[in-house]
């Protein structure tokens, strides 16, 4: 295990990271708000509980690295390798993971309110209660991540793979995805499928009712061209 230098809890030392080898590296509960960890080799690295405000962590490696209940608002993930990280209870609001890989990741109860994930790979994520209000998941993987009971009210999914998604009492989703839909995107008719299977008729329609009505008064086609799938007829014109 290594055990990094001038880095004791409470203190404010410079955190300059930038390329360091920190494998099994333990901060848990360290003051790291603005450390620099880019391009830095984290993996299986453990950061419960610390504070991270800030921090430069573009295209660190941190694979099975822990970051549960740490602050990172406004952290910067942008094309890390967070592959099986668990991140469990984190504060990520407003912080970006743009472009990173977090296939299997674990984000139980964190929260992503404006958040940007654009065009990141959350492959089979668990993202269970989480709070994502207005974040940015726009042109991300999302085949088989498990969204139950997470908001996303105000959430962009244009361009996101929703293929076997799990929404189960997951909020605002049918109006996210019906947001999201396009010519050029083929699985939200089969999302909204899924979406309305898990919901109550009446639910979903109070949902998704409002946004159909709304696109037709200001003329726009809310028709599902291009889909193999037949959604729900209340999903359509």
């Amino acid at each position: 295990m290594v055990d990094p230098q001038h880095t004791e809890p409470g203190t404010s030392p410079t955190h300059d990271y930038r390329h360091a080898v920190l494998v099994g590296a333990d901060f848990s509960g360290h003051d790291l708000d603005g450390a620099d960890f880019t391009c830095a080799d984290l993996t299986g690295a453990t950061f419960t509980g610390a504070t991270l405000r800030g921090a430069d962590l573009r295209g660190a490696i941190l694979q099975d690295a822990r970051l549960d209940r740490a602050v990172m608002t406004r952290a910067d993930f942008s094309g890390a390798d967070l592959r099986g990280a668990d991140l469990s209870g984190a504060d990520l609001r407003e912080a970006s993971t743009a472009r990173a890989d977090m296939t299997g990741a674990v984000l139980t109860n964190a929260d992503l309110r404006s958040a940007d994930l654009s065009g990141a790979d959350l492959t089979e994520s668990i993202l269970t209660d989480t709070r994502l209000q207005g974040a940015n998941l726009s042109r991300v993987a999302l085949t088989a991540a498990d969204l139950s009971g997470s908001d996303l009210h105000r959430t962009r999914l244009d361009g996101a793979e929703l293929t076997d998604v799990t929404w189960v009492g997951a909020h605002t989703a049918a109006i996210a995805v019906f947001h999201a839909r396009s010519a050029a995107h083929q699985m939200t008719g089969s999302a909204l499928q899924n979406i309305a299977d898990t919901l109550e008729p009446d639910q979903y329609t109070q949902q998704v009712g409002p946004a159909i009505e709304h696109a037709r008064a200001a003329g726009i086609d809310v028709t599902a061209p291009h889909t193999d799938y037949t959604p729900p007829p209340i999903s359509w014109a």
